[in-house]
């Protein structure tokens, strides 16, 4: 016959090992309150393993130079495209800026416009507030664009054509970064709103 297996009574274990699970439960309750809980699971978006913070960029808004520490603060969603564009960037921001109105005042979208070529600030963030004032628009030289598309790695081209007109071609996807700056997140078309709001909204709050 088997012995019966043995359970230790916590009062017979020695001091030191008390002390280190009382260390193991500080220590676990300071990186849930550090790093917040579990990420909900989602419905469309992708949630990276780990957040990822943005390295150095320096676009231009109508304010001014507009960097990581401005996607501080709040959520953030980064759409990438140009004014020029005739059909998928309106369409799109106009399916944001109704699915905007159920995310926390706070949240913002930051249009990027890709086209360095024709695109300056002022116009850019002008088409922006277009579609929803919670909408924000910056654009930059063909290196610093470069480098926040890098970030999130995001596709773009911009070619001069035979005809003296210009070609561009984007990635259509959503980024989303969180108060801390960190990349967190990515949703890729075609897009179900109903879902993506679902997804922003659970993972907004769950910040």
């Amino acid at each position: 016959m088997n012995p019966k297996p043995h359970t230790a009574n916590p009062s017979s274990l020695p001091k030191i090992a008390l002390v280190g699970i009382g260390l193991v439960a500080i220590l676990a309750g300071l990186f849930l309150y550090q790093h917040g809980h579990r990420p909900p699971a989602t419905e469309v978006a992708t949630l990276l393993p780990t957040p990822k913070p943005l390295t150095a960029f320096e676009l231009t808004s109508p304010q001014g130079s507009f960097t990581p520490n401005d996607l501080k603060g709040h959520w953030s969603v980064l759409y990438f495209g140009y004014t020029h564009c005739p059909d998928v960037c309106p369409a799109t921001l106009s399916e944001l800026a109704t699915l905007f109105k159920s995310l926390p005042a706070s949240s913002q979208l930051v249009f990027v416009s890709i086209d360095y070529l024709r695109d300056h600030a002022d116009q850019v963030d002008q088409y922006a507030h277009h579609f929803n004032p919670n909408f924000h628009g910056v654009t930059g030289t063909q290196a610093e664009i470069n480098r926040i598309t890098h970030n999130v790695g995001a596709m773009y081209t911009v070619e001069n054509t035979p005809d003296g007109g210009v070609s561009v071609d984007h990635s259509g996807a959503l980024y989303l970064i969180n108060p801390q700056g960190e990349w967190v997140a990515v949703i890729t078309p075609p897009f179900n709103l109903d879902a993506v709001a679902r997804d922003l909204t659970a993972l907004m709050k769950g910040s």
